[in-house]
């Protein structure tokens, strides 16, 4: 685990203001009556889990399951951000955490 990376993950996230995020089309069953800010406050409710975990000493269960939140809230992300939250994980990645980066890169980034 790469906590520099992890801290730098999730700042982004926590820096991001509701007109920089970008979601699903509405059309995708993820984003059914779901209005931007209330996926905004998804997000703030995965950042806040995440941080709590990360306090208790588990930085990777955290960014595991802040990975799973964002895919089922459709944020998208960019290529670089991608590459940050893969290097968060190091050399640790099992293969639900290859998959979840690999989905990301397949169908949320931009």
């Amino acid at each position: 685990m790469d906590d520099q990376a992890y801290a730098e993950f999730i700042k982004f996230l926590d820096d991001m203001t509701v007109d920089e995020m970008s979601f699903v089309e509405a059309d995708d069953k993820r984003a059914e009556n779901k209005t931007k800010e209330s996926m905004a406050n998804m997000l703030k409710e995965a950042l806040d889990e995440a941080k709590e975990l990360s306090s208790y000493g588990e930085s990777k269960i955290a960014l595991e399951n802040l990975l799973e939140n964002l895919i089922e809230i459709g944020l998208f992300l960019s290529p670089e951000q991608i590459i940050l939250a893969d290097r968060a994980f190091g050399d640790s990645k099992n293969a639900n955490d290859r998959i979840s980066l690999k989905y990301y890169r397949d169908h949320l980034v931009r």
